[in-house]
């Protein structure tokens, strides 16, 4: 990432285009801040889309979504050929695995094939470099999944536990998705100042909002774009959550 001084990275998750319970003016005020502020670059999450098929369960589940799947396709497609150049990295869900376990057809990865970012389908890890040249560039590890073991409803943060044994304590930052309920903590590895290391856990949230997997966990299901500023001159970075995770962070950067 060829910055100066600040990258940032804006992990988006669970839009779930199709179901009728997107937050629709959500998606569209995100999508205009990333069109307005080219500094923004886009790490794209798990479950894009709804993609429920009769196949799969019963016919509701199919039936109430607001576009059917070759709708909720063609919406992806502009939406990757419009920020193509803008994303770093891309990752599936298990909404975006239905058709290929269904019906035998990986539609997600024909969605990204001849695409210029790295399709990783079940996430892992993921080297950023920021900074003018790759000689100078400071490095930042994440490790991105969309669903990772089970999360006790209580502490959000459980399977974080089992992400840093898989990980092995290099990553800078740990993302998961998947819950709807986003939130984020700031953890510190190490036995002694010098070699204290800073570790962000953010639990991504969604662009659904009181639907019916939210609800049965005990959980609104709220939006969020999780958001990090990534300093090209020093190891700093700063992570943001919330519906004006994006507008933070660019705040974060100019001050």
């Amino acid at each position: 990432l060829p910055e100066q001084d600040w990258a940032i990275v804006s992990f988006w998750s669970d839009i779930h285009f199709g179901s009728g319970a997107l937050e629709a003016r959500l998606l569209k005020d995100a999508i205009y801040t990333l069109r307005a502020n080219p500094k923004i670059r886009l790490a794209l999450g798990g479950d894009l889309l709804e993609m429920f098929m009769v196949t799969f369960k019963d016919a509701r589940a199919s039936v109430d979504q607001m576009f059917a799947p070759n709708f909720q396709l063609k919406f992806a497609r502009e939406f990757l050929d419009e920020f193509q150049d803008r994303i770093v990295a891309m990752i599936r869900g298990n909404h975006d695995e239905m058709p290929d376990k269904k019906i035998g057809i990986d539609i997600h990865g024909q969605l990204v094939e001849g695409r210029p970012f790295p399709y990783m389908p079940h996430g892992g890890l993921m080297d950023l470099l920021v900074g003018e040249s790759q000689n100078t560039a400071v490095s930042y590890r994440v490790a991105w999944k969309h669903h990772y073991g089970n999360s006790s409803q209580i502490n959000p943060f459980n399977r974080f536990r089992r992400l840093e044994e898989w990980a092995l304590h290099t990553a800078d930052i740990h993302v998961l998705e998947h819950l709807h309920s986003p939130s984020l903590a700031v953890k510190y590895l190490g036995w002694h100042e010098s070699v204290i290391k800073k570790i962000l856990e953010i639990n991504n949230g969604a662009f659904k909002q009181s639907d019916g997997y939210s609800l049965e966990y005990f959980r609104k299901g709220i939006e969020t774009c999780a958001t990090v500023a990534l300093c090209a001159k020093e190891k700093k970075f700063q992570g943001f959550v919330g519906p004006d995770a994006m507008q933070d962070a660019l705040r974060y950067v100019k001050h």
